[in-house]
């Protein structure tokens, strides 16, 4: 019979619960790794956190699900109205999207899952600088429910007034 050797692995588990408690500053001392934190709102129940490029955070209120913005210095900003208003102004020029619906084998769930989305192609004219960066960050990691599944990709075109050629 052979006999498990238990002391190693707790040994390890000790050292690490020591090494995580000292880093949070649970030694009673200062925090070896100068780590500090700041509450900088009142967002109790945030969900959903995204972070722009230049510093805000945009999330989502756990309970209304409102969205709230908060610059990069911690200013919570009472509406993102004018990034809503912007996205107002973009008008849809052509939309050509058809519904491709596909399944796949869950082995967790043992059975098939419905999956699918849109494919086609969609113009659209107006201001897009508020959301470039946005719509550039989505292109590269896909959006949207599935996207481990390949759902989710785009592929941006500029053309016309910004003096760019197609892609």
């Amino acid at each position: 019979m052979k006999r498990i050797r238990v002391l190693p692995l707790s040994a390890g588990f000790l050292l690490a619960f020591v090494l995580v408690a000292a880093a949070c500053g649970g030694g009673g001392g200062g925090n070896p790794f100068g780590v500090e934190s700041e509450l900088v709102t009142d967002a109790a129940q945030a969900d959903a956190l995204a972070f722009a490029p230049d510093g805000r955070l945009f999330y989502a209120e756990h309970w209304t699900g409102n969205i709230r913005v908060m610059t990069a210095d911690g200013e919570l900003l009472e509406d993102p109205g004018e990034l809503i208003a912007a996205a107002r102004a973009v008008e849809t020029v052509e939309a050509r999207l058809r519904l491709r619906a596909w399944e796949r084998y869950s082995a967790r769930q043992d059975q098939r899952v419905p999956m699918g989305g849109f494919v086609g192609r969609v113009t659209y004219r107006g201001d897009l600088e508020p959301f470039w960066p946005w719509l550039a960050a989505g292109e590269r990691v896909h959006v949207g429910k599935g996207a481990t599944f390949g759902l989710g990709r785009y592929r941006l075109q500029l053309k016309g007034e910004l003096g760019l050629s197609p892609a």
